[in-house]
């Protein structure tokens, strides 16, 4: 009789699976003052532990497999979710948010201004509510505006994660300059060079709207100072002010 074989067994290694760490997504953040987000948390071994490290330029806050984290200031801050089996980051970066100067602009039919946006974040776009009141363009960061009829229209600037819309007002007439409004700084003393200059300085017997602060700051330093300016007008108007006077008039006719 043949020979009974013995019955054939297959040996498999044993292998030990081993849970890994929770995972978050995503593993950073980029925000703006004031911007929410939230950051999932999966594979959870365990229960879930969050450290912040700067409450001051976000807070955050753990619900369940979820953190919610709403920026505050511009900086950084580290976010660590603990479980049992190691921990995960997550690198939250806050931006300052995206500005434009001036806020308003009020301008007669023909002049033109400019508009200019800083911190922008990513591609910036533009949008006009009354092409025919005003003519708007965006070259860079910065926006050029002319009125071409009497009346208000809105020009809204979008970044990717916020908008800022300034109002226009045209005014009928033509010869009168952009006047900027909404700078209120050094107004109360900048308004004494309003008799002579015109009210923002846009005008009277020297215009002085559209030059910059370290220009207007010299200038008056200058007549302030010097002894051939003694029996001018305007050394006079400067006598008494202090440095740091002259500095607040140079900052709201640069920018009223």
């Amino acid at each position: 009789m043949p020979k009974k074989l013995a019955p054939l067994v297959l040996l498999l290694p044993l292998v030990a699976f081993e849970a890994l760490a929770a995972t978050v997504s995503p593993s950073s953040l980029s925000l703006i003052p004031g911007q929410a987000a939230t950051v999932a948390v999966t594979s959870i071994q365990g229960t879930l532990q969050l450290t912040n490290s700067n409450n001051q330029v976000a807070s955050a806050t753990l619900s369940g497999a979820k953190i919610k984290v709403t920026a505050k200031t511009a900086g950084s801050t580290t976010l660590s979710v603990k479980d049992r089996k190691g921990t995960k980051t997550v690198k939250v970066t806050v931006k300052p948010a995206m500005t434009v100067s001036p806020q308003s602009l009020s301008l007669a039919v023909g002049a033109t201004a400019t508009l200019t946006v800083s911190n922008p974040s990513g591609t910036l776009s533009l949008r006009n509510s009354d092409a025919g009141k005003v003519a708007a363009t965006l070259k860079g960061n910065v926006v050029t505006v002319k009125g071409k009829a009497a009346g208000n229209a809105t020009l809204t600037i979008r970044d990717s994660k916020s908008s800022r819309s300034v109002p226009v007002q045209v005014t009928g007439g033509g010869g009168g300059g952009a006047v900027v409004i909404g700078n209120t700084a050094g107004r109360l003393l900048a308004s004494n060079c309003f008799q002579c200059h015109g009210t923002y300085g846009s005008g009277g017997f020297e215009k002085l709207l559209g030059e910059t602060e370290s220009e207007i700051l010299e200038e008056l330093r200058e007549y302030q100072a010097d002894p051939d300016f003694t029996t001018d007008i305007m050394a006079a108007h400067l006598q008494g002010y202090t440095d740091a006077q002259l500095q607040a008039i140079a900052k709201y006719l640069a920018n009223p």
